[in-house]
């Protein structure tokens, strides 16, 4: 689920499990000035995050 931090920033975080050990994962969405939004991801998006992100605007 993402998180709004600011107009235009929002993160969702993840938990990855990598050879027995977790470890904390964030997956960044900023609005561009120009329009659209850049999404880093470190991790696979799931479906409810992918199904949210163009809520927001079309990613470009």
């Amino acid at each position: 689920m993402l998180q709004q931090l600011a107009p235009a920033l929002w993160i969702a975080d993840h938990r990855l499990k990598i050879m027995g050990a977790e470890f904390g994962a964030r997956m960044t969405v900023i609005r561009l000035g120009r329009g659209g939004l850049f999404v880093h991801s470190p991790v696979t998006l799931t479906p409810e995050l992918h199904a949210e992100i163009p809520k927001l605007e079309a990613v470009a």
